[in-house]
């Protein structure tokens, strides 16, 4: 999917509030947070090669990671440029607490963030939720990958 970036705004300054109302911040990982940042989502169940991606983010100058969290607790994350400039992901929200509006918030800083870099697209590579970045940002379907095999076993 593809976004978008020039001469929009990106701010949901009424999440933000809300989740702040719940001592929800979302914001950039620093430098120093690699470490903790790596090992939470080890914790939380996310994928080595999605770690992967999230260190690589964290390396980029300024940080292209953001975390949302509560008392010091990691709640969510969203990445860009982990796989290639201007590639959006991976991202994701600990399972209990999905539909919270921390992922849409986490979306939104790293658009954001790729607006103020000069990307003219943010590219969703491997999209899974299609309804959710069409919500949040108007994202379209730009390009489709079909997965083939055959089994080659009676040949």
């Amino acid at each position: 999917m593809d976004v978008p970036l020039t001469g929009r705004a990106f701010e949901d300054h009424d999440l933000e509030s809300r989740l702040a109302d719940q001592g929800i911040v979302a914001r950039r990982v620093e430098k120093d947070e690699k470490e903790r940042f790596i090992s939470w989502m080890a914790a939380d169940g996310w994928s080595a090669g999605w770690q992967y991606q999230a260190g690589t983010a964290c390396d980029a100058e300024p940080s292209a990671a953001f975390v949302a969290e509560k008392d010091g607790e990691f709640l969510g994350f969203a990445v860009y440029d982990g796989v290639r400039p201007g590639w959006f992901g991976p991202t994701g929200t600990s399972e209990s607490r999905r539909g919270s509006g921390i992922g849409s918030i986490l979306f939104l800083k790293c658009v954001e963030d790729m607006q103020d870099k000069g990307y003219p697209v943010c590219h969703i590579c491997a999209v899974g939720p299609l309804y959710f970045y069409s919500k949040v940002v108007g994202a379209a379907v730009s390009r489709i990958f079909w997965l083939m095999d055959k089994d080659l076993s009676s040949v």
